[in-house]
Formats: structure tokens, sequence, C-alpha cells
């Protein structure tokens, strides 16, 4: 049987999400000489993050196990992608940085959700990830992938490793 991973990218991008909220930038109660209305105000909106995770390295076990073993486990790098997609209008340098600052901070809450024992063992539907102690073990780190305002997009990359236990066993 081959490995499925499917339900581990599905709970890290579950967990992910919840670890989150959407983020409504602030604006001034005027635009212009005009009152903003609600359509404006939700125009200001910044909508994110979207997040997607994919595995990003695959390397066998440390103790080596040949083809045919019953058990055997896999090192998984797993790289997180979240993006955010500033809506119709540019941040000023204020924004940019209240976005930076609250980009920053929920990687970091992101981080600990993904790293607590027991949040990744079962997507929402309750399909087993199969990964070992049910969390990732080890944070590589995250950084700036892109910050491109005038495409309206910031994003942040982080790296795990996982130990992964495919469904590979044998008759």
């Amino acid at each position: 049987m081959a490995a499925d991973f499917a339900p581990m990218l599905l709970a890290i991008e579950e967990v992910a999400l919840g670890a989150g909220t959407v983020r409504v930038v602030t604006s001034p109660p005027r635009l212009g000489a005009y009152p903003a209305s609600p359509a404006q105000e939700a125009m200001r909106s910044v909508a994110g993050p979207r997040v997607e995770a994919f595995i990003s390295e695959k390397l066998g076990a440390k103790a080596a196990f040949y083809e045919m073993a019953s058990i055997k486990a896999l090192d998984v790098e797993v790289t997180l992608r979240m993006e955010w997609t500033v809506m119709a209008h540019e941040l000023d340098a204020v924004q940019r940085r209240t976005l930076r600052a609250e980009a920053w901070t929920l990687e970091d809450a992101i981080r600990a959700a993904l790293q607590r024992p027991g949040n990744l063992a079962m997507t929402s539907l309750l399909v087993p990830t199969r990964i070992r102690s049910g969390c990732l073990r080890v944070y590589s780190g995250a950084r700036l992938e892109r910050e491109d305002w005038p495409r309206k997009r910031f994003s942040i990359i982080a790296r795990y490793r996982a130990d992964f236990d495919p469904a590979m066993e044998t008759a």
C-alpha cells in the first residue's frame, strides 16, 4: 500500500487556519470629503492569510529499513506558505508595518499550534494523519517570501520536519 500524504497536509492547513483570523485594516472615518461607506470600508480589508502546506523534501528514516520491512518511517520536510492579499487599494506605511507585525505574530501562533503534540493526529473528519506524536517535531525557521505591494501580495514561508509513518505494512 502506498503512502497517503493528503490527510497530513490537510490537518496542517486546518490547524494553521484555526490559529489565525481575518484581519481588517482600520481606516479613517472619512475618505476625502465624504463619509466612508460600508462598501468602501470592505475594500480596505486584508484577506488572509491563505495557507498552503506541501512536502518539500522526503528522506528515509534515520535507522535504515529495507523496502519490505513491516514498519517504515519517513523524515518529511513540510513547507507552509501563508499569503495575504491586499484588496483594491494601496496600504500606507503604517498599515504595511502593522500587517508585517501581525503576520509574524500569526506565524508564531501557527508554529506553536503545529508543534503541540496531538494537534495533528487527525483531520477534522477524524482521518489519521500518520504523523508521529501528532505534531511537527522540528521548526526549521520562517522567512519573508514576497513583499510585493504593487501586486498586493505579502507572504511568509515556514519549514518544519515531521516523522511520518506511511502505510507500508507487508503481508
